[in-house]
């Protein structure tokens, strides 16, 4: 890890520009894939930041070194009762990745006593997320095949 202190905070909406280039950054291998805008991380709206950023039912976090945000993660309870959460979107830049700053975003969701089950998928070609969540303690729990084009892996996390 770098020996700048990474913070981490909930995100506001004057984050919305700064926010939306650093997705387009981080999910820039995302850019040509052949599926559904609508689910693709590089093509996210600002309307939709702007939506998660408010959701009252889930959290948008950003991770930021020296005020400049470096990465982020939003989630939302998919079930209160049994504290059941989908993680929907984390990103970190290309640059800042293998310092812990993933990690860092992962364990405040781990140690959070308001979750008791994470879920989040990770496109099938991208084996690198799909090790880095391993290597997390999620497992796969399922792997969907939507059409030819979208296949991706549904993980878990369980306390």
């Amino acid at each position: 890890m770098s020996n700048l202190e990474v913070i981490i905070e909930k995100a506001i909406l004057k984050d919305l520009d700064e926010i939306q280039k650093v997705i387009k950054e981080a999910f820039k291998k995302y850019q040509d894939l052949e599926i559904d805008k609508d689910i693709n991380p590089f093509y996210l709206t600002k309307e939709r930041l702007k939506f998660n950023i408010s959701y009252l039912e889930g959290e948008f976090l950003l991770a930021k070194i020296d005020s400049r945000i470096v990465g982020g993660l939003f989630y939302y309870y998919v079930d209160y009762l049994n504290k059941r959460i989908h993680v929907d979107q984390i990103f970190v830049l290309p640059k800042e990745q293998k310092q812990g700053i993933g990690t860092k975003l992962i364990n405040i969701l781990k140690n959070d006593e308001k979750v008791k089950e994470i879920y989040l998928d990770v496109i099938d070609f991208d084996k690198d997320n799909l090790n880095f969540y391993l290597h997390q303690g999620f497992n796969i729990d399922e792997y969907i095949v939507e059409n030819d084009k979208e296949k991706y892996y549904l993980l878990c996390y369980k306390k």
